[in-house]
């Protein structure tokens, strides 16, 4: 089982972007299981270490894979001295990836400035601005797959005889029963047409000509047979990929429901954020981009009135 260590730092008042990016990372680590990959997904923050930085410290310097910084227009004093180590750390040992994630400004301000400054100064990519939450996860999603995927490929080590097999698995079951049924029935029409040519064909003095224009014929229908069947099922492929991206969304929507009932629920909206959560789970995944303004409404007042 391959483990992806996030460590997850910078601004500690961005709290609802922070309990969203957790669940970004609990979802994409149920998306690889359920697609057979041997790969978890670990995001941990300071809540998780008891606010002692010199434990951070360590996990950034020895065990990250990635760590992501959160910055809300300025930069405080623990969290650059947590930046530089992180890229310093980069430098010398390859690892861990660091990505800054900058929350986008109308207005300069000194703050502001000195962030730009820092960031400039022990960064290689800068910083990625992000306009508000969802487009943060989006972003945030874009990079952690692109690294894990990377990750996945450099420790499979995958043989030939296993890359084709997986790239079988793409296809539908009913397209390989079908390849597999033409394909018997190419094997028993070529034979056919070879033992009819040899005893009866030959005799009668059948040339060799149509002998291999029948052979070619039997070639000719399998395979526009199988193209048909080929394009039928990538499109059945491509249906599926969309409906199992929005049962991810779902699911991502659902576990950032839990986090903020945990954070914000009390005793008086106990009880709706149950609801909501039930609501969301029960969202077909094809509404599911229509029914979110709605429902991300619905937080936003339990968390106010909470």
């Amino acid at each position: 089982m391959e483990t992806i260590k996030i460590f997850l730092a910078g601004a500690k008042n961005l709290q609802d972007e922070r309990l969203r990016l957790k669940a970004l990372a609990n979802a994409q680590s149920f998306r690889y299981g359920r697609e057979g990959q041997q790969v978890a997904i670990n995001m941990s923050s300071y809540e998780d270490f008891g606010d002692k930085q010199a434990i951070y410290d360590d996990f950034i310097r020895n065990e990250a894979d990635i760590v992501i910084f959160l910055f809300d227009q300025r930069i405080g004093e623990k969290t650059e001295a947590e930046i530089r180590l992180a890229y310093d750390t980069q430098r010398r040992c390859r690892r861990p990836e660091v990505f800054s994630f900058v929350r986008a400004f109308d207005q300069r301000t000194p703050e502001i400035d000195y962030l730009e400054k820092v960031l400039n100064a022990v960064t290689d990519n800068y910083y990625i601005d992000y306009a508000n939450t969802d487009d943060l996860i989006a972003k945030a999603k874009e990079r952690i797959g692109a690294f894990v995927d990377c990750r996945l490929a450099e420790t499979a080590a995958l043989r030939p005889s296993d890359s084709a097999r997986a790239s079988a698995m793409n296809q539908s079951p009913m397209f390989r029963i079908f390849l597999g049924v033409c394909t018997a029935y190419y094997v028993v029409g070529g034979v056919a047409w070879m033992l009819f040519y040899s005893l009866v064909g030959r005799p009668m003095g059948l040339s060799l000509r149509l002998y291999v224009t029948g052979i070619l014929v039997l070639t000719i229908v399998w395979i526009i047979i199988a193209s048909i069947v080929g394009r039928h099922d990538i499109g059945h492929n491509t249906h599926q990929v969309t409906l199992e991206t929005s049962t991810d969304d779902v699911r991502t929507y659902v576990a950032e429901l839990r986090l903020m009932a945990e954070q914000y629920a009390n005793p008086d909206t106990e009880r709706l954020w149950k609801r909501l959560i039930q609501d969301a789970e029960s969202v077909p995944p094809r509404q599911f981009a229509a029914r979110k303004a709605a429902l991300q409404a619905r937080a936003m007042k339990l968390k106010i009135g909470g």
